[in-house]
């Protein structure tokens, strides 16, 4: 919708690390580019974009020095009146959201983001925009509601109402965020380690730390209860449609057993950028529900490992919960600068999506398509001989770089 006030004031609050630098060019330039993972396209910088298109627009650009700093810088120019516009990744627009909570103003001002972070989960799903629309968005004040959630922990935790703009996880993509924190300081980068943890997670995926034993008890949009209990290789919290991965109003909750997941020949297809499960997670979880709240709590070794402390990825950082942990769904919460996706626009960042995992996805997909009944693929013998390939080379490279002491 467009606003009647139009945007005077732009901050642009930039996260100079984040991709492993690629945030900085993509705002600066020169050499910007925008993508996800190893899957980069070149574009034109913010920077001159907004020189372009907003030349009477007054616009700055605040680099952020550590984690949280995003929050502060966001509350203090939503204050002073500006336009917040997020670069980085996932995190710094989280972050971002939590500064706007905090602003006098509240939600009423506007925010952006340039995507240009290592992975870049929401921006692919809501359409991954070229710098130049961003700018084209705020010279018209054009704006949609984008839903998130709220967390809130037990007693000794630091989550009160804390918001999600863009996926919550357990399981698998805590060990896959940790490499990708490995990364940033190692040969290779993040996109690569953050692989290769994911990818020894799932070679044991019931190995204590390799999955997440809890309840989930799930308040549907219909006010139904449901409660499902086990170890968990993978749980995600978002908004995105399980079906195609599409941006929605709602928030949804999907899960899959660590007995139901895919071995190594089907994963390494998930993980190929950009990753399967931003076009939908039918084909890769058991099953799914829109809902107006959850609750998860921990048991078994998740529960009594670090005092009641268990992990979580919350929009692309992983953090600490303590005890039992509640969402609540927040339907069309933030005014945001952008358009819905659109496939033929959007094309290069959408993946290729492949048959079920297994039996359990086949029927998820069943149930939330509407009868379409897909051919299981469960990596076949190429998948199989390939995926078998890249593990042995890696393990020969990490085995040479440990030798090098390049690594430790």
């Amino acid at each position: 919708m467009e606003k009647e006030g139009k945007v005077t004031k732009v901050c642009c609050i930039l996260n100079p690390i984040s991709g492993k630098g690629r945030s900085a060019k993509a705002v600066y330039g020169p050499d910007s580019f925008i993508g996800t993972g190893t899957l980069i396209y070149p574009t034109q910088s913010f920077k001159d974009a907004m020189a372009e298109i907003n030349p009477d627009i007054e616009f700055v650009i605040k680099e952020t020095e550590r984690r949280g700093h995003a929050v502060e810088l966001a509350e203090e120019y939503a204050n002073q009146g500006y336009a917040i516009i997020g670069a980085g990744g996932d995190g710094t627009l989280g972050e971002v959201v939590q500064g706007l909570i905090k602003c006098k103003y509240g939600l009423k001002n506007p925010c952006g983001f340039v995507s240009c972070g290592t992975q870049n989960f929401f921006s692919i799903a809501c359409g991954i925009m070229e710098p130049k629309q961003v700018c084209e968005l705020i010279k018209t004040s054009t704006t949609n509601p984008i839903s998130v959630f709220s967390l809130t922990d037990g007693e000794n935790g630091n989550l009160e109402d804390t918001l999600g703009s863009v996926q919550l996880h357990f399981g698998m993509p805590v060990r896959a965020v940790a490499g990708q924190d490995y990364g940033r300081t190692h040969i290779g980068g993040p996109a690569v380690w953050l692989k290769l943890f994911a990818i020894n997670t799932v070679l044991n995926p019931n190995k204590n730390g390799n999955n997440v034993h809890c309840k989930i008890t799930i308040t549907t949009l219909d006010d139904k209860v449901v409660e499902v209990e086990g170890k968990f290789i993978w749980i995600i919290v978002n908004q995105l449609n399980p079906l195609d991965g599409t941006n929605t109003e709602n928030s949804y909750i999907s899960y899959c057993m660590a007995d139901n997941f895919c071995g190594l020949p089907r994963f390494v297809k998930t993980i190929k950028d950009p990753m399967e499960f931003i076009g939908g997670v039918t084909r890769t979880m058991q099953d799914s529900h829109a809902f107006k709240s959850v609750t998860l709590e921990p048991l078994g070794y998740t529960k009594t490992s670090k005092n009641g402390k268990w992990i979580c990825v919350l929009d692309g950082d992983n953090i600490e919960v303590d005890g039992t942990l509640k969402v609540v769904a927040k339907k069309n919460f933030i005014e945001r600068f952008f358009v819905e996706r659109e496939p033929k626009r959007d094309a290069r960042f959408l993946p290729k999506r492949h048959g079920p995992m297994g039996p359990a996805q086949q029927e998820h997909h069943k149930r939330i398509s509407g009868g379409e009944v897909l051919k299981i693929d469960s990596g076949a013998i190429r998948g199989k001989i390939i995926g078998c390939c890249f593990f042995l080379l890696i393990a020969i490279v990490i085995v040479i770089l440990f030798s090098l002491g390049i690594i430790s």
